[in-house]
Formats: C-alpha cells, sequence, structure tokens
C-alpha cells in the first residue's frame, strides 16, 4: 500500500512541477548545462541494486519567486543509464522537469527536487522479484555543493509505477551525483 501512495505522490508532483513552469518570469544570468553521472544503491531492495546513469540536466530561462528573498530555477533532466540486480543489467531513461533552490549559480549549497517519468527495460531481477511493468515514475531529492564550474550532491529517489502495474513495491535508493557545468 505504501508504494501506491508514494508513486500516486510522484505523479501529482511531477504535473505539479509542470504546470508551476507556466507562471514564470525571465532569469537574469545565462543558465548552462550540466553534465555528470550518478551511482546509487537501493535502501528497500533484498538482493541489492544499483543504479549508474549519466545525465543531462538543461536549465531554462525561467525563475519562480514565491516571495521576496526566495528564487527558484526550472530545468528539465534527461538521465539514461542501468539497474543492476547481480548479474542482470536492465537499461532505462528518465526525462522530467527540475526545480533547484537557490536559483543563483554561486559556490555554496543548493537543493534540486525532480519527478520523471522513467522508462525501464525489464522490470525481473534476479531474485525474481518484479517492479510492475516497464513505465514508472522517479521522484528525486537531491542535496549539493556547487564550487566552481562543478556540483557534487547526495540524491535520495524513490522510483515506482503509480499502481499502474500489478505489483508496486516501488525503489528506493540513496547515491552520489557530480556534475559539471558546460
Amino acid at each position: 500500500m505504501k508504494g501506491r501512495a508514494v508513486g500516486r505522490v510522484s505523479l501529482r508532483c511531477c504535473a505539479l512541477l509542470i504546470f508551476l513552469i507556466v507562471p514564470t518570469t525571465p532569469a537574469l544570468g545565462h543558465p548552462r548545462t550540466l553534465l555528470g553521472i550518478r551511482f546509487m544503491r537501493a535502501v528497500n531492495f533484498v538482493g541489492g541494486l544499483e543504479q549508474v546513469a549519466g545525465m543531462a540536466r538543461v536549465p531554462f530561462h525561467f525563475q519562480w519567486q514565491p516571495f521576496q528573498s526566495v528564487h527558484f530555477s526550472y530545468g528539465v533532466e534527461v538521465s539514461s543509464g542501468l539497474f543492476i540486480n547481480g548479474g542482470k543489467s536492465h537499461p532505462f531513461i528518465s526525462i522530467g522537469p527540475t526545480l533547484t533552490w537557490p536559483a543563483q549559480d554561486a559556490h555554496g549549497w543548493y537543493v534540486t527536487f525532480s519527478s520523471s517519468p522513467t522508462l525501464i527495460g525489464g522490470s525481473e531481477f534476479r531474485d525474481q522479484r518484479r517492479l510492475g511493468g516497464s513505465f514508472f515514475f522517479t521522484t528525486s531529492l537531491t542535496l549539493g555543493w556547487r564550487f566552481y564550474h562543478w556540483r557534487t550532491g547526495l540524491r535520495f529517489q524513490h522510483t515506482s509505477n503509480a499502481d499502474l502495474g500489478s505489483t508496486n513495491p516501488g525503489v528506493n535508493m540513496v547515491g552520489l551525483v557530480l556534475a559539471e557545468r558546460w
């Protein structure tokens, strides 16, 4: 039941991020693309499940300012890689909106939230555990540090099928992100 509720929340978060992009104002400065890699490990998957992925995050020329001193920036993140479980690996691709605070591209801490549709090539892993289909939603929160043109962070993510499949155990992962601004 928990997986279904989290999956529905992921679906709603994705819709909310897309909805929030519309009423934005032009941002100051010139946003640049981030290219990076991430290494994740499941915390709730018996038998071990890892993710290795390449990612590109393209910022939009928009900001959202809900309060006088709070600015968020929008972007879109595309990632592709492998879910690895024992000897089996499954390719995936994911694309979706991101929301980052603070919007300024300066040295220091940042937080990025994203929610994106995800396609996984096969959902049965080594121990016969099924994730329930090939279409999923991935919601993530990254706490990170910006320095020069580098970004590093700790990413927390949940992937589930939003109760669209026969089973929906969901996968919770934690891992490291390293990216460079181009």
